[in-house]
Formats: structure tokens, C-alpha cells, sequence
């Protein structure tokens, strides 16, 4: 069991090296997603208002969730988590309060399944102030560029595989063990 086990990381790592003898070849092929210029406006005793306007429309799932969550917290206490819903194809509005005088990060995410699309950026927030502030981003896909859609069912395929290897070894251990005390 140890060498099959052996045998099949060894395997996996060596076919990674094989295609990527250079870890920064990886980044290189990143699947890219729509272009999207974020506005934040923040006005004193008012919401927040993130709009996302993205270049190509998203056209599968018509819905970004937006995640906003304070920078300077490890937890997620006081975390935002909203679906932005189109006004108009390619155009999202999301209203939300925030509190202020804290660096929130946000998480931009569309998409289902294996085709699932991020965008992260950060902003301080402070609610005194009137401002309008623009970023452009890019959204960026989970997997490399030409993955085929039934890899994913392989990766479960396999993981479950792996996850019966391994309770199986335990159960069998466990067995010995107390075959052992009596």
C-alpha cells in the first residue's frame, strides 16, 4: 500500500516537472476572463456603491459575487459577502455599508464549476470623504488556458479513490492493532 501510494505521488510530480521544468512557466498560462473597470464611490452618511463594468459581458451565470472583508482582521468577522446582479448586460451595482477608516479587500468571483473566474483588489474605505476611485482588473480562471472540461471529474474520480486507499489503511491498522491487545 506505502508504494502504491509512493508510486503514484511520484508519478504526479514527475509529470508536473515533465510539462513545467520552471514553477514560473505555470503562471504563464493562466486562463484570462473578462476586463473589468471596479468603481467604488463613497459619500459621507451614505452606502458604499461598487459598479463593475466588464469588457467581453459575462455571458454564463449573469451574476458576480462580490466578497468584501477588512484587511487588517485574519478572521472573517465583519466580512460582506453580496451577489451583484446586471443593471444591464456587462454593467453590476451593488450598494453596501461598510464600516469606515479600514483597508477592506474585495473579492470578485463568476462563474460555475470548473469555469470559475477571480478578481482581488484593495481599497481603504473612509465614509468622512467623498470620492470616486477607478481600478481596472482582470478576472482569472482556476485552471490553465486549453484544460478540458472533464478533468475536474477526474480529479474528484481520483481524490475519492485516494480517500477509500486511505480509510481502508486505517481500518486495517485499527484491526491489526487490536488483534494485537487481545
Amino acid at each position: 500500500m506505502k508504494n502504491l501510494a509512493g508510486c503514484l505521488l511520484f508519478l504526479l510530480v514527475g509529470a508536473v516537472q515533465a510539462e513545467h521544468p520552471d514553477p514560473s512557466s505555470l503562471t504563464e498560462s493562466i486562463r484570462l476572463g473578462s476586463r473589468a473597470e471596479v468603481t467604488i464611490s463613497q459619500r459621507p452618511a451614505a452606502p458604499l456603491i461598487l459598479e463593475v463594468r466588464t469588457q467581453p459581458e459575462i455571458t454564463r451565470h449573469h451574476e458576480i459575487l462580490a466578497f468584501m472583508f477588512p484587511r487588517s482582521s485574519m478572521s472573517s468577522a465583519g466580512s460582506v459577502r453580496r451577489v451583484m446582479t446586471p443593471i444591464e448586460p456587462g454593467y453590476y451595482r451593488l450598494e453596501v455599508t461598510l464600516p469606515d477608516n479600514a483597508v477592506w479587500g474585495f473579492s470578485l468571483r463568476y462563474g460555475t464549476g470548473i469555469n470559475v473566474y477571480y478578481a482581488f483588489l484593495e481599497q481603504p474605505i473612509n465614509t468622512n470623504s467623498e470620492e470616486v476611485l477607478q481600478h481596472n482588473i482582470s478576472f482569472h480562471g482556476d485552471l490553465r488556458e486549453g484544460v478540458p472540461s472533464f478533468v475536474q471529474s477526474i480529479g474528484f474520480g481520483v481524490f475519492g479513490l485516494l480517500l477509500v486507499l486511505v480509510l481502508s489503511l486505517i481500518g486495517v491498522v485499527l484491526r491489526t492493532l487490536r488483534a494485537k491487545s487481545d
